[in-house]
């Protein structure tokens, strides 16, 4: 009996499309935050991060 070779799945998800935005949430009360230049800002709570920041 011959088995048949199983399709390897690539299980990694595909790669963002260019026009695919980023979404940011808030650490603080969990709202979508906008990007501003270099600065990713809650418009719910002010909470904010740089783009320096890990």
């Amino acid at each position: 009996m011959e088995a048949h070779p199983r399709p390897s799945a690539d299980l990694r998800p595909a790669p963002p499309s260019p026009s695919a935005q980023w979404v940011y949430h808030c650490e603080r009360c969990g709202e979508r935050m906008e990007e501003r230049q270099c600065k990713i800002v809650c418009r719910n709570c002010g909470a904010y991060r740089d783009c320096s920041d890990p």
